[in-house]
C-alpha cells in the first residue's frame, strides 16, 4: 500500500510539474487585441442649428454597443468628445479607461479603454505646432499625445500612445504633421527608452504615400519611424508582407481610394522593448455601422492582435506607476483657455467681414 500511495504521489508530483512548466510558458507569452478607432464625436453644429440630421449622441450609443459586445481587449480612440459619456455608459465590459479631457474646445479627444488591462500614469500633451485656424480646425482644440502605460498581468506592461495629427493635406499641413511625428519621437526616447512601445491613433496621412516633395514630408517621416528608429507598422509586417518599399498591388486592387481599405489613416506601430518581444499577427480595417448600414465613425477603425513574449532574462518593469483619478479643475481651466483662444481665432479670422458689419471701411 506504501509503495501504491509512493507511486501515485510521484505520479502527481509529476503531473503537477509539467503543469507548472506548461503555465510558465504560456506566463511568458501574453495576446491581446487592440482596436484604433476616430469615433467622429464632435457636436454636428449644423443639426444643432436645425439644418442636418445627424443625430451624434446615438451613434456614440451604438459605438459603445459595438465595443462592448465585441472581444477586443483595449480600445483607443479620437474625436471622443462632447459626447463621451454616451459612449462609455454603453462600455460596461471594459474596467479600466482613461479620465476625459472634456469636449471641445478644452478636450483633446483622446481616450483608451481597457476591458482587463490595468491603465497607469496617463499623460496628455499638446502638440507644439499645428497648422490652420477656423476653417481646418486643428487649431482649435489641444489635439496631442495621450500616454498610458498597459499592464497585462504577470509583469508584461506595455508603453502605449495614442495621438491624433493634423489634418488636411497642403504643404503647411504636411509640414506640421512631421514635426508632430518628431515630437512623439522625442518624447518615446525620453520616457520610453528601453521599453516596449505601441503607437495608434488618426495619423491623417500614410506611409505609401512617401517620396511626394515637400507636402509628402510627414509621410517621409513615417517612413523613417521604420528604417531609422526602430518601429514597425502593424499593416505592413501583416498585410504587405513587411515590404514598406512596393504598394503596388494595392494600387490595383483599390486604385481609386486607400482610406479605411489599405494602409489607411488609423495606424499602430510597435517596437520591441529589452524584456519583451512585440509581434502582429492578425490586422485588418474594421467598419462602425448602425442598423441601417451607415457608417458611425469617421472612417474604418484598425484591429490588430498582438503578441507579448517575454525575453530570456525578463526583468519586470521597475517604475512605479500610478492610476491617474479625475481631473475636472483641470479640464474646466482648459476650456476656458482654449475658448478665449478660439474666439481670438474668430476675430482675426473674419476681421474684415466683422469691420463690414461694423459700418467701417479700412
Amino acid at each position: 500500500m506504501k509503495k501504491l500511495v509512493c507511486i501515485l504521489l510521484s505520479i502527481v508530483m509529476l503531473v503537477s510539474a509539467f503543469s507548472v512548466i506548461g503555465y510558465a510558458e504560456e506566463d511568458d507569452i501574453i495576446t491581446a487585441k487592440f482596436l484604433n478607432c476616430n469615433v467622429a464625436g464632435l457636436p454636428d453644429f449644423n443639426a444643432l442649428l436645425g439644418k442636418g440630421t445627424k443625430d451624434v449622441k446615438k451613434n456614440e450609443q451604438e459605438l459603445g454597443a459595438i465595443f462592448n459586445a465585441s472581444d477586443i481587449d483595449v480600445i483607443a480612440v479620437q474625436e471622443d468628445f462632447n459626447y463621451h459619456d454616451y459612449l462609455f455608459n454603453e462600455m460596461t465590459n471594459y474596467k479600466y479607461s482613461t479620465k476625459t479631457s472634456g469636449g471641445v474646445p478644452g478636450g483633446d479627444g483622446l481616450n483608451v479603454y481597457s476591458r482587463n488591462a490595468v491603465i497607469y500614469d496617463e499623460k496628455r500633451i499638446e502638440w507644439d505646432s499645428s497648422y490652420g485656424g477656423i476653417a481646418e480646425g486643428d487649431s482649435l482644440t489641444p489635439k496631442g499625445i495621450l500616454y498610458t502605460v498597459l499592464d497585462f498581468g504577470n509583469g508584461v506592461t506595455v508603453d502605449f500612445y495614442d495621438l491624433h495629427a493634423d489634418a488636411f493635406g497642403g504643404v503647411g499641413n504636411s509640414l506640421s504633421r512631421a514635426s508632430q511625428y518628431i515630437q512623439l519621437l522625442n518624447i518615446i526616447n525620453e520616457q520610453s527608452a528601453g521599453r516596449p512601445v505601441i503607437i495608434t491613433g488618426d495619423f491623417n496621412t500614410s506611409i505609401h504615400l512617401k517620396g511626394s516633395g515637400e507636402d509628402g514630408v510627414d509621410e517621409d517621416m513615417l517612413y523613417k519611424m521604420t528604417k531609422q528608429y526602430g518601429f514597425k507598422d502593424a499593416w505592413v509586417e501583416v498585410c504587405n508582407n513587411g515590404d514598406y518599399d512596393n504598394f503596388s498591388e494595392w494600387y490595383e486592387k483599390y486604385p481609386s481610394n486607400y482610406w479605411g481599405v489599405w494602409d489607411s489613416v488609423e495606424k499602430f506601430y510597435y517596437r520591441d522593448g529589452s524584456d519583451i518581444k512585440i509581434d502582429a499577427e492578425t490586422f485588418e480595417y474594421m467598419a462602425t455601422v448602425n442598423s441601417n448600414g451607415e457608417s458611425i465613425s469617421d472612417h474604418n477603425g484598425a484591429l490588430c492582435q498582438f503578441k507579448f513574449t517575454k525575453t530570456e532574462g525578463f526583468t519586470a518593469d521597475a517604475r512605479e506607476h500610478t492610476v491617474v483619478g479625475e481631473h475636472k479643475l483641470q479640464n474646466i481651466i482648459s476650456v476656458i483657455k482654449w475658448a478665449i483662444k478660439d474666439i481670438i481665432f474668430v476675430l482675426f479670422d473674419n476681421f474684415d467681414e466683422l469691420l463690414s458689419l461694423a459700418g467701417i471701411s479700412k
